[in-house]
Formats: structure tokens, C-alpha cells, sequence
């Protein structure tokens, strides 16, 4: 049980890593641009640079954000819409290709765009991709601390248990246990299984279970739980419940189920998503053909620039589904036992 954890660890570390990096180089590279925008034309701010406004300058600091923060992000995308599926990854990658390609354009050759429709985006591209990123990075260092109380309740169990066989009380590894065994358990050892007392009288402290800090007094006949501790006495009870039908192994195999489980409102979520993003698409779509059917001259640039805006403006939608009661990501929240 321990193997597949410690690996599961290491592969979620690498991916903290990676991802922390990715957030960073995102941070730094769209904070720049993001001020200086905000400053200067939501707020009117004259003391932004100008140097910061300069198109050429914008480009360079958020092509790496673009390609390598975004990479995870568009390759999910791109994977969901290569199986003809469509998904808040897909509406983000097609919003920021859109957004960068558009203000590519303005940059490099902005003669192709109506002079009243000369605007860069790369604010939101920065923005919208940084913010992703961030919410998958808390995202998995949360499974990664859920993994972490897997690991303790796994650390709860002993690893043999003193048993009587022909006559003798012998010590064997935990998985030789079967049910019908009678087990053995001295002061301060923790109970290797759940069975039921045959002899003696003794405190087991129960509180990794109930939470109930007092020690429950146990004597024949009554049950007690796996790796719960036994205190002051001494007592044999038989083994009725083992492997994974123990309490504790049913507990792991419920924070399991619980970590990789998406709750009814993020179902429904999901569910939305894959009508709003065709939809989204269709509408960019709808308005290209209008435009370039009945729009002003240049019809075809008036209309790319219709369809672009309507990919453009939907793009920050995907910052609200992904962040809803738990990312398309959080998992559930797991107490360490006891508490």
C-alpha cells in the first residue's frame, strides 16, 4: 500500500513544481502589462509609462506566457476538441489564440484593421492564463495534502499482530491475518484488526474513530476496531473484519473515493460547459457570416474582428467555471483523524 503512495507523492510533487513555475513566469511577465493597462485606461493614470503601452513591448512579455504558462492549459484544450468534445479548457485556449492572434495582427501589420478597432489584448491573455494556472496550482496541493492524510490513516495500522496458533501466541505480518484468529494485544499496542473481545478487560483509546477523547472500557463480548490503541489491560479477541474490510481500510478507500468525486453542483457545472462553449463558437461563427454578409466595407476584417471580439469577450467566463465550488479540480476536504 505504501508503494503506490510514494510514487503518487513524487509525481505530485513534480507537477507542484512545475506548475509553480508556470504560475510564476506568468505572474512576473503579465503583472507589467496588466498595471499599466488598468492605470492607464480604466483609471486615466498619467504616471504609467509609456514604454508599457508600447504594443511591440506587451508582445514580448506575454508570448512566453502564452506558450509556456499556457502549454498545460492548451494541450487539455486541444486534446477535449481533437475528440470532438468541448470543454473550459478548449473555450480558454481558443479565447487566447484568439486574443494574441488578434493583437499579433494589430501589432505587427495594423494596417489590416480598422484604425477604430486597433487594440491589443494581452492584458487579458496574461490575465485569464495566470489565473487558470493559479487555480490548478492550489488545486493540487490540495489533493496533495488530501494524499498526505491517506498516508497517515495508512500509518495508523501496525504492521503484524500477535496471534494464537496451535497453542502458541505468534507473530506474523499483518496480511497473514485471517478472520477466526485469535489476537493478542498488551498495554500500549495498537489493535491490528476488528473483532470482538473473548477475554479480559482493558481501555482502548478510540479516538481516531469517534473523536471521543476518554478511553472506552471493553470486556468479553464487546467489539473493538483496528488500530485504534489499547491502554492500561490485556485481552484477546477474535479477528472478524480484515485486509479491507476493516474499518480503517474502509475509511481510506472512502477519502480515496471522496478525492477523485465531484459533487452534484460540479456535475452540473460541466454539464453547462459543454453547451456554453459550442455555443460560444457557433455565435462566433453566426457573426462572421452577418458581417461579412451585410456589414460596412471592409466586410471580411469587420467580421473577423466580430467573431474574434465575441471569443475574446467570452474567454473570462472560463475564470468563473473553473473556480466554482471547487475548481474543475478542488477535491474534498479530508480531516486527520481524530479531529
Amino acid at each position: 500500500m505504501e508503494e503506490p503512495e510514494d510514487t503518487e507523492e513524487k509525481e505530485r510533487a513534480a507537477e507542484i513544481a512545475d506548475l509553480r513555475r508556470r504560475v510564476i513566469a506568468g505572474a512576473v511577465l503579465s503583472l507589467p502589462v496588466v498595471v499599466a493597462v488598468m492605470a492607464m485606461e480604466l483609471f486615466g493614470m498619467a504616471w504609467v509609462p509609456q514604454v508599457l503601452m508600447n504594443p511591440w513591448l506587451q508582445l514580448a512579455l506575454i508570448t512566453p506566457v502564452m506558450v509556456y504558462t499556457g502549454w498545460p492549459i492548451h494541450k487539455t484544450g486541444w486534446l477535449a476538441l481533437s475528440h470532438r468534445t468541448a470543454d473550459m479548457n478548449s473555450l480558454i485556449t481558443l479565447g487566447t489564440i484568439a486574443a494574441y492572434g488578434y493583437s499579433l495582427v494589430v501589432t505587427i501589420a495594423p494596417g489590416l484593421v480598422p484604425a477604430e478597432a486597433r487594440h491589443v489584448y494581452y492584458e487579458a491573455v496574461g490575465v485569464i492564463i495566470t489565473l487558470i494556472l493559479l487555480g490548478r496550482l492550489l488545486e493540487t496541493k490540495a489533493k496533495a495534502g488530501t494524499g498526505e492524510a491517506i498516508r497517515t490513516l495508512i500509518g495508523l495500522q501496525p504492521h503484524t499482530a500477535r496471534v494464537l496458533r496451535e497453542g502458541q501466541e505468534r507473530e506474523i505480518p499483518l496480511g497473514e491475518v485471517v478472520v477466526g484468529d485469535v489476537v493478542v494485544v498488551r498495554p500500549g499496542e495498537k489493535l491490528p484488526v476488528d473483532g470482538q473481545v473473548v477475554e479480559g478487560t482493558s481501555a482502548v483509546d478510540e479516538s481516531m474513530v469517534t473523536g471521543e477523547p476518554i478511553p472506552a472500557t471493553k470486556t468479553t463480548g464487546d467489539t473493538v476496531i483496528g488500530a485504534t490503541i489499547n491502554q492500561t489491560g490485556s485481552f484477546r479477541y477474535t479477528a472478524t473484519k480484515v485486509g479491507s474490510d476493516t474499518m480503517l481500510a474502509q475509511i481510506i478507500s472512502l477519502v480515496r473515493q471522496a478525492q477523485g468525486s465531484r459533487a452534484p453542483i460540479q456535475r452540473l457545472a460541466d454539464q453547462v460547459s459543454s453547451y456554453f462553449v459550442p455555443a460560444v463558437i457557433l455565435i462566433a461563427l453566426w457573426s462572421f457570416v452577418v458581417w461579412a454578409l451585410v456589414g460596412p466595407p471592409p466586410a471580411v476584417v469587420f467580421a473577423l474582428v466580430a467573431a474574434v471580439s465575441v471569443l475574446i469577450i467570452a474567454c473570462p467566463c472560463a475564470l468563473g467555471w473553473p473556480l466554482r465550488c471547487r475548481s474543475p479540480w478542488a477535491p474534498a476536504r479530508v480531516l486527520p483523524p481524530g479531529s
